[in-house]
């Protein structure tokens, strides 16, 4: 059993041969744990048992070596007895002849934690081992014996065996086994340090990050357009980055274009001016302003201010128009300018009603994974400013906020870590050399 397959290796192939297996009114029960048999089996005598067992079970290629009792036989470790009294099967724990008692000593630089746990495990298994109460109070006895003679305080393993020894017993059968789910391991060592360390304040810490890290979405999974999530309610939402590329894209397509003052200038070959050519004349960079009936500029500030005297004394700010895609609505709100230095706050007019929450309106259907459906702004050089609602990734699906992080210790490296990895090099060293005959 050194190699990590075997036991799935030898339970494969006792379970291909037990499936040949008959019913037998002499053998009730049958069970097997990788190489350990146990049958219950009505005979005469125990010769004759272990002969009805030998003919049942049979595997190729193994050899199995039964033993029969008329009132008791060990399994594993537990001794299965029948009781005289009550003529019922009873167990309790089973130590072999050869067992050397080993536990962590008390001087060992193990944690305190690691070994109070050790502790309260074997309670757990003796606890389940045994069907009586006194069998489970005489192994109790048994194993604060053994601990206070590795040196463990007496005070402590009998305030360990106080505090654990009756919920052992009262929860031997409940099924204690919990879906542990997702889990963050942190992988470390044994170092007294951890006991002074809090890790549930070091998750808390990653888990506020993350909230801090993450860009906030605007979740909206109505079909169509909503009241409240759309171009125009959510002006305030432009990103800084997004007004300035924008502002950027205006005042270069807004107002200049080049003039000339002969055609020939558009050609590849120029002509060059000399005697007896026609000199041509400078060109000039002019705005549209000159159509408009007023003198040329070439300041953006002085077309800012005849528009404003054309309007009365108000500047204007060029307006962000919405996706085609995302029709006007009526919501009584200021509209944000690209211009401005930082978004505002802008109150939405309360006679409009958001009805994303309406279960009568078409929904789109969830995604898959961990994403939502959200809207947001998006830029192009092109289009300008875009409203658009599609399928973004949201990190609060994703089981991260839900995991527990657990503690991962391995003891440090001692002289027979450095033994195993010098072998191991040895041996592959040995591998790789030619063979005996070849040195020749």
């Amino acid at each position: 059993m050194g190699v990590a397959d075997s036991p799935d290796l030898a339970n494969l192939y006792g379970a291909y041969f037990e499936s040949l297996f008959t019913e037998d009114p002499y053998i009730p029960f049958f069970g097997r744990f990788i190489d350990d048999c146990l049958a219950i089996v009505y005979a005469s005598s125990a010769t004759e048992a272990v002969r009805l067992a030998s003919d049942k079970a049979k595997y190729d290629g193994v050899d199995l070596t039964w033993s029969a009792s008329e009132w008791g036989a060990p399994f594993l470790d537990m001794h299965l007895y029948v009781d005289p009294a009550s003529n019922q099967i009873e167990h309790k724990a089973y130590r072999k002849p050869l067992n050397h008692l080993e536990r962590i000593p008390w001087v060992s630089h193990h944690p305190y934690d690691v070994k109070r746990g050790t502790f309260i495990g074997e309670l757990s298994r003796m606890a389940t081992l045994s069907s009586k109460l006194f069998h489970y109070l005489d192994s109790v006895r048994d194993l604060k014996l053994l601990y206070i003679c590795r040196g463990y305080p007496v005070n402590m393993i009998e305030n360990w065996a106080k505090v654990h020894a009756a919920d052992r017993w009262r929860q031997r059968l409940e099924s204690t086994a919990k879906d542990a789910g997702d889990l963050f391991v942190l992988k470390s060592s044994f170092n007294p340090l951890w006991e002074d360390f809090d890790i549930k304040s070091l998750l808390f810490t990653i888990k506020k990050s993350w909230l801090e890290d993450q860009p906030s979405i605007i979740r909206c999974n109505l079909e169509g357009r909503c009241a409240i999530h759309n171009s125009d309610t959510l002006q305030y939402a432009i990103p800084l980055d997004m007004r300035a590329a924008e502002k950027k894209r205006l005042d270069a397509t807004a107002f200049k274009y080049t003039m000339v003052t002969d055609v020939t200038m558009l050609t590849d070959i120029q002509q060059p001016s000399g005697k007896g050519k026609r000199k041509l004349e400078p060109t000039y960079q002019t705005s549209l302003d000159r159509f408009w009936g007023d003198s040329p500029s070439s300041s953006s500030e002085g077309t800012r201010k005849r528009r404003k005297a054309a309007d009365g004394g108000v500047v204007r700010d060029p307006e962000v128009l919405p996706s085609k895609n995302s029709p006007r609505v009526n919501t009584g709100e200021d509209r944000v300018s690209v211009y401005d230095p930082e978004p505002r706050n802008v109150p939405l007019d309360v006679s409009v009603s958001c009805r994303s929450t309406d279960p009568t309106l078409p929904r789109l259907e969830e995604p898959e994974g961990p994403f939502s459906w959200a809207v947001h702004w998006v830029h192009s050089d092109r289009l300008g400013l875009m409203f658009e609602k599609n399928k973004v990734f949201d990190f609060h699906k994703t089981s991260f906020f839900n995991r527990r992080m657990l503690v991962s210790r391995k003891r440090t490296t001692n002289l027979f870590d450095l033994a195993s990895v010098w072998r191991k090099a040895k041996i592959r060293q040995a591998a790789q050399e030619p063979p005996l005959d070849e040195w020749n």
